[in-house]
């Protein structure tokens, strides 16, 4: 199964905006176009606005904030965009990820101008419609901008629930058992606990209250697992939580190797060394002893997609 993403369709460089231009994007269509496919999509287009066309914003009436015309408000095209969103939707589960175009009234995931009813004063910033609607439709796939994009912190994590994800889209596939379940979450469980450690625990917890799998148990194990990698756990949250991940390893490996990572985690904790130098660690811990356990472990051990998404040369 390839790594497919819907992109903006200005951003791959096609000329769909409504001034006849594009958004080209670099970034996106070398380093992650090299791995990924992209499915294009302009909703403005596909609900029958042409290029050039006359510019739409988003304006609120009382509770409503609809999608109008800035020079002719008649023009209403927020119940299009929605069905659009519906329509785009069925397709979700062949994609990894979205990534849209910043400030469209259409397609912004933050940060879009919502005017007052008349559209001369700007109230407030919020989504576009057809984004905010297919978030709501399709709450596990990962949805972001291209300003987003370009922060490192928000990209690695975009890039890393967008892998996750893809893992996921391929395992289903092979019609898992509950123990097949287990094994994929203890993959991941590294990835969970730096994000969100409190939200690992309940997916153990979760996990260890299921006797048997049907199909909704796995949508609501995803649901949960993605609202994981969501998280933005802190140094203090995480240097707490690896403390508690690595205590099967005092058995495991030798006492000099235990209190030279103990002394790391400390430094870790203490702002000293950054994470990349706890994970460096436990990575050669893991091969050092071959502790079994952790050579599945996707955080310690990215595949060659992963590396080269995650950690651009």
């Amino acid at each position: 199964m390839e790594l497919t993403l819907g992109l903006s369709s200005c951003l791959a460089g096609n000329a769909v905006r409504y001034d006849g231009d594009d958004s080209y994007n670099p970034k996106i269509m070398r380093e992650i176009g090299e791995w990924a496919t992209f499915e294009v999509i302009c909703p403005e287009m596909a609900i029958g606005l042409g290029v050039p066309r006359k510019p739409i914003q988003l304006r609120r009436h009382g509770e409503d904030v609809r999608v109008q015309g800035v020079d002719n408000p008649q023009l209403d095209v927020t119940d299009a965009l929605l069905d659009f969103a519906r329509q785009i939707s069925t397709r979700c589960d062949q994609w990894s990820g979205y990534i849209l175009k910043k400030g469209s009234p259409s397609c912004g995931m933050h940060g879009v101008r919502i005017m007052d009813a008349s559209g001369q004063q700007q109230l407030e910033s919020g989504q576009g419609k057809f984004a905010q609607h297919l978030q709501q439709l399709c709450p596990t796939l990962p949805m972001i901008d291209e300003w987003q994009l370009a922060d490192s912190q928000q990209y690695d994590q975009f890039i890393q629930r967008v892998l996750a994800r893809w893992q996921w889209l391929k395992w289903i596939r092979t019609s898992p058992d509950l123990a097949a379940l287990r094994q994929f979450h203890q993959r991941f469980a590294l990835s969970l606990l730096l994000r969100d450690p409190q939200a690992k625990y309940d997916l153990d917890a979760w996990l260890d209250e299921r006797e048997s799998l049907g199909e909704s148990d796995l949508a609501q194990y995803f649901l949960l697992f993605m609202t994981a990698l969501n998280g933005q756990a802190d140094v203090l949250q995480r240097s707490l939580a690896l403390n508690v991940y690595a205590q099967p390893l005092a058995s495991e490996i030798e006492a000099a190797d235990w209190a030279a990572l103990q002394e790391l985690l400390s430094e870790y904790g203490a702002g000293i060394v950054p994470l990349s130098f706890v994970l460096g660690a436990l990575r050669q811990l893991v091969v050092k002893h071959q502790l079994a356990l952790w050579q599945d472990c996707v955080c310690l051990f990215p595949d060659g997609v992963e590396q080269r998404l995650r950690y651009p040369v």
